[in-house]
């Protein structure tokens, strides 16, 4: 196929030209031109020939032609034949030839007068498109005029080049609430194409269809008339065209015409486009006001209303007769649904109804007046709100669409109801409730049915409150509580404590609420006073009330509460008067503690309750030294009562009797003594009564005392004091101490003279009150004449210069023993006998002395001023070893005048470590806690002598480490932790640590080399005249003890000429280091030598050596500049190298002599001289 079209293309050009040809021999004159175009009828290429000329005129612009021996007139068209078509242009023929395309039809048609054979016609269409612009504004009820240029999107491959008829296409319109189009058709249009536009001749000429530049087979002006009367605003959504063709087209020629959607989805020939607001009548919102005087629940009142619509700004204008309707009603919601209370259908008169609206302006409409159940509304169930309704009215004159807000153009929606609720219009608002009790004065605990009568008045805001009247109203609540405003938990509840007419009792307008006697019966069965400390009234609105009025609180008293403190109402009991007796039994020995027997009564208030139960009662004795008791002193017996005692029932209106109470024992012969003035007796409510009661005392106060003189008869020691002193105290052996005493006593103490009255013991004691074990105890310092001394008229006891002997030195210095203790008490076997009264123990028997006691620190004690360490042995510590024996000396110089002698079992350590600083501060390196012996550390400091340690043993261990790292060997002396003796460890000036250190620098080794030998040859191969290698094998000499170095870059080895033997002046050839990196890791065995066997050198011009200033070749070797690991490098002289020069001879001119160049060395070559 391809190959006929390439024919067919040649064989048209070649007709082309020929008749170009015949052509102007037929039609040529002197005054015409020939014009021939070639033209393709696909209309995709066109070739004009304008270059064939016969002759060419030009006189005018309207001259004519000449073809075929006549004259066409300018602009002329005629025909050939059916292929070929000529007209004139000024004086030009231009002849156009059609060819025709090949055709993709099977069943061409041949027409008349035409030069091609044409297929039928199809036509596919892709897409719709509307001109028409969204938004389109709508009013209602009026018809409008829609102009736009619909077009179509064809399917190329699938439609005709070419499409021409007459009634040929149609496209329907209407509107539509859906975007698709679907659904009822309003102001349907069926085919709005007049009939030039129904025969709109479609081609695909690039110049008219190019849907890639936006050009489209177009329908130009169509025009669609909208009624907007054929429905309502909400049908009013979408403008919709239908593209099709009609159904009796008429194609030109007669021929088929075959239509089709694309994919067959026939919504491809609908488009829709959205339209703008439409103008109805568009109430958007709706407002009101009413007023009303006087409401009455269950009657019509007058009422005056004022309502405001407001409409949307593009509403459509609006007069006529009887246009609106407004209701009112009450209803039980806030949306106004459901059943209407008292409904006026129709507030509007005539002309009210009847007012218009213009440019979307509001109604107004004012003092709009009727009747209506306003004072109902609030106050009866399910009526809470009055409500009103805008709507059309029902018989409009002209009728119209109204739209309301939330429901546009929603028949079902057509009306805007605004509700508001309604408070009951019966008002009271209480500022205050005062409730007074008017009986009886006491309420008794755990009584019932106790007549009570109170008053409560209830204030009113006499401008707020309006009349409440009705049945049931008022609701009065009484109850107990622990809390003044009645809060919390609510006890004895009574729900309703108004009578039937006090509860329908009316509140005027300008009145308070009085309810002057409410009479109800208290229950405290089981309840004691403390836990109702407060009986409460509520007043609430009754949730039974006839009517549902407003009852408030200002300020704001939610519940409304009063309450009445019970704290001098309601009582238990209240115990008046105590009274007691009391007796020694007759067995009392004197001088012994015995009991006292007591007998009491307790009265109480008439209307007390009885008391029933266990631990009800408390009764105290003790002394006093005033009549009020407020000075309590031992004896102190806290509670005196048996169970049963505590037991005992208190009958209804008392007394509380006692009939036999004893005391524990105590010194009764102390009655009366000193500040033992009087003796007392103290009762008041048990600790934990059960059950409990609610207990009170005539004066208020918490117990009831009453307190009895005594008389004295004993010695009442008061203070008692000493001093101690002691020479030269050892710890663990008794020395002399010289002591003196004082012993305070009361004023009123008894006088007393005799033999053997006092003793005082002496001991070491580990606490200040010395209780626990004594130590060292001598029960009796005093001898016997100054154990008889006398007192009278309560002057002091003073006995000076009592020599004993004790263990002073041991106080202070053991544990468990850090005070010493005196004690002063009566004798053994006083006479006459008598009884010792003790401050802090008067009158009681187990405490018949009085002890002082006093801190004792350790009396052994050393004072160091300066610490030295003396290194002994060994002279070198070499690094990187472990278990290095090591002798130091360590003196520590102390202060003679300060330092006693200390001595007893490990009492000193000594800590030795490595340090970076010389005072041994900082991190501490292989510190070992302590390297004395078992024997020094126990050794013993005299007095005025300085402790030396003079040979300290310990293994030093550098294992791991080298010796910049450690250029300090540190030892600390402190006081053992272990010692037997806490002795007082000081240092003068203060040094903390104590600490002197040696320095390592001559001490720690690591490789001292000492001595360098080296020899050298020149290759056997060298060449006289050329440069060459050196080899050189050096020997490095240690010193014996040097360790053993493995690693990498180790060494450095050097090679230069020199003028000078010391090879201080150095010359080319300079090599810094010849050594490979396997040469620098070569492992120095530990005490040496290090070996080079095969060292060589860069090539240089050897046959200069020995020549000129080159006199000397000199090997130098020296630790490597980053050693891995690291290790400490000396050399025997103390320089940082070790440098060798040897002679050489310069050969010059004369060859060369083989010999031996250096002891041990190789056969090598060297210049002779």
């Amino acid at each position: 196929m391809g190959d006929l079209m390439a024919r067919l293309t040649r064989g048209r050009w070649t007709l082309i030209v020929s008749c170009v040809i015949i052509l102007a021999c037929l039609t040529a004159t002197v005054d015409s031109q020939l014009m021939l175009e070639y033209i393709d009828m696909d209309g995709m290429e066109s070739v004009s020939i304008s270059e064939f000329s016969i002759s060419h005129s030009q006189f005018t612009d309207i001259i004519p032609c000449v073809f075929r021996s006549e004259v066409k007139l300018h602009g002329s068209t005629w025909r050939i034949d059916t292929c070929t078509e000529c007209n004139c242009r000024n004086g030009t023929t231009d002849c156009k030839i059609l060819t025709c395309p090949p055709l993709t039809c099977s069943d061409p048609v041949r027409v008349p007068g035409e030069c091609c054979e044409i297929c039928p016609y199809i036509m596919q269409v892709v897409e719709v498109f509307s001109s028409f612009p969204p938004g389109q504004t709508i009013v209602e009820g009026k018809t409008h005029k829609f102009k736009f240029d619909p077009s179509i999107e064809i399917q190329k491959q699938k439609t005709s080049r070419q499409i021409r008829g007459e009634n040929m296409w149609r496209i329907d319109a209407w509107v539509s609430r859906n975007k698709d189009g679907s659904g009822p058709q309003f102001s349907y249009r069926e085919n709005i194409l007049n009939d030039r536009q129904k025969a709109n001749e479609f081609s695909r000429k690039k110049k008219v269809y190019d849907p890639a530049n936006g050009k489209y087979w177009t329908f130009k002006k169509a025009i669609y008339n909208f009624d907007a009367s054929e429905g309502k605003c909400a049908d009013f959504r979408y403008f919709c065209i239908k593209f099709n063709v009609t159904d009796e087209p008429r194609p030109k020629f007669d021929l088929s015409l075959t239509y089709s959607v694309s994919k067959g989805e026939d919504e491809r020939q609908i488009v829709c486009k959205r339209l703008g607001a439409c103008k109805g009548v568009f109430a958007e919102t709706f407002d009101w006001d009413l007023e009303g005087e006087d409401p009455i629940p269950g009657q019509e009142t007058p009422v005056t209303i004022d309502i405001d619509v407001t409409f949307k700004k593009d509403t459509r204008d609006l007069e006529g007769d009887g246009l609106w309707r407004v209701a009112l009603f009450g209803s039980s919601n806030p949306g106004g649904d459901g059943p209407r209370f008292g409904e006026v259908s129709q507030i509007l008169d005539d002309e009210e109804s009847s007012e218009d609206i213009r440019g979307g302006a509001p109604l107004n409409v004012d003092s709009i007046e009727t009747n209506f159940e306003f004072g109902t509304v609030g106050c009866v169930e399910d009526v809470g709100y009055i409500c009103m309704e805008f709507l059309k009215g029902d018989a409009p004159n002209p009728d119209f669409t109204l739209i309301t807000a939330g429901a546009r153009g929603d028949a079902t929606r057509d009306s805007l109801i605004t509700c508001k609720q309604q408070d009951c219009q019966s008002r009271v608002v209480f500022t205050e409730l005062e409730a007074t009790l008017l009986s009886p004065d006491v309420i008794v605990e755990n009584t019932d049915d106790t007549d009570t009568k109170v008053k409560l008045k209830a204030t009113t805001n006499k401008e707020l409150t309006k009349t409440v009247a009705g049945e049931e109203l008022w609701q009065v609540v009484t109850f107990f509580s622990k809390n003044e405003d009645g809060a919390g938990t609510r006890t004895n509840e009574q729900p309703q404590i108004l009578s039937m007419t006090q509860d329908d009792q009316t509140l005027p307008t300008g009145e308070n609420l009085v309810f002057k006697e409410m009479d109800f019966q208290v229950d405290l069965d089981g309840i004691i006073c403390k836990e109702v400390p407060y009986m409460c009234f509520e007043l609430k609105k009754n949730a039974e009330s006839s009517i549902d009025y407003n009852f408030e609180t200002q300020p704001l008293q939610d519940p409304f509460v009063d309450c009445i403190s019970m704290e001098d109402v309601c009582k238990g009991v209240v115990f008046t008067e105590l009274d007691w007796s009391r007796e020694v039994p007759e067995d009392h020995v004197p001088g012994t503690d015995s009991p006292v027997d007591i007998e009491a009564t307790v009265d109480v208030e008439p209307f007390s309750r009885q008391v029933t139960g266990v631990d009800l009662w408390r009764v105290s004795v003790f002394a006093s030294s005033d009549e009020a008791g407020s000075d309590r002193l031992d004896p102190i017996f806290a509670d005196v009562l048996t169970p049963v005692d505590a037991a005992i029932t208190l009958p209804q209106g008392g007394p509380l009797s006692f009939p036999s109470l004893r005391t524990p024992p105590f010194a009764v012969d102390k009655m009366g003594c000193g500040a033992f003035r009087y003796l007392c007796v103290e009762f008041q409510k048990g600790e934990n009564p059960l059950p409990d009661y609610t207990y009170e005392t005539s004066t208020g106060s918490e117990t009831i005392i009453k307190c009895k003189p005594e008389d004295c008869a004993g010695v009442f020691a008061e203070t008692f004091d000493w001093d101690l002193e002691g020479e030269d105290p050892i710890p663990g052996q008794e020395t002399p101490v010289t002591i003196d005493i004082d012993v305070t006593f009361k004023k009123d103490t008894r006088d007393l003279e005799g033999d053997g009255l006092w003793r005082v013991a002496l001991f070491g004691s580990s606490n200040p009150g010395g209780d626990g074990p004594r130590f060292g105890e001598v029960s009796q310092i005093l001898d016997d004449e100054e154990s008889s001394e006398d007192i009278r008229g309560g002057a002091p006891l003073n006995v000076d210069s009592i020599e004993t002997n004790f263990e002073f030195g041991t106080v202070g210095c053991v544990e468990d023993v850090e005070y010493i203790c005196m004690e002063f008490l009566k004798g053994d076997a006083p006479n006459p006998d008598f009884t010792l009264i003790t401050a802090g123990a008067r009158g009681d028997a187990t405490r018949d002395s009085l002890i002082t006691c006093k801190h004792q620190d350790c009396q052994s004690r050393v004072v160091f001023t300066e610490l030295e360490a003396t290194l002994l042995s060994p002279d070198v510590i070499v690094e990187n070893t472990d278990d290095t024996d090591t002798k130091v000396k360590l003196k520590a110089t102390t202060n003679k005048e300060l330092t006693k002698t200390v001595a007893g079992e490990e009492l000193w350590q000594v800590v030795t470590f490595f340090s970076k600083n010389e005072d041994g501060a900082g991190t501490r390196t292989n510190e070992q806690p302590q390297i004395l012996s078992m024997t020094q550390d126990d050794q013993t400091l005299p007095t005025g002598e300085n402790l030396v340690f003079k040979e300290m043993d310990f293994q030093v261990d550098l294992d791991g480490i080298i010796c910049k790292e450690v250029p300090y060997m540190c030892f600390e002396l402190k006081k053992n932790a272990e010692s037997s003796i806490d002795y007082y460890f000081e240092t003068q000036p203060l040094q903390d640590p104590f600490v002197d250190c040696i320095s390592m620098e001559d001490v720690c080794k690591g490789v001292v080399f000492t001595e360098l030998d080296w020899s050298r040859e020149v290759p056997e191969d060298h060449v006289p005249g050329t440069d060459s290698p050196v080899d050189i094998e050096a020997t490095v000499d240690v010193e014996p003890f040097s360790r053993q170095v493995t690693g990498v870059d180790l060494w450095r080895v050097s090679v230069f000429a020199s003028s000078d033997e010391a090879g201080s002046d150095r010359l080319d050839p300079i090599f810094a280091d010849v050594l490979t990196p396997v040469d620098a890791a070569i492992t120095l065995p530990q005490g040496g030598p290090l070996s080079f066997p095969s060292l060589r050198t860069p090539p240089f011009a050897v046959d200069k050596m020995g020549c000129g200033a080159f006199r000397y070749l000199c090997v130098e070797f020296q630790k490597g500049e980053n050693p891995l690991p690291d290790y400490t490098y000396e050399t025997s002289t103390g320089s940082e190298t070790i440098i060798k020069c040897k002679p050489e001879d310069c050969a010059g001119m004369y060859g060369f002599l083989r010999v031996a160049s250096g002891p041990g060395s190789r056969q090598g070559t060297k210049r002779s001289g």
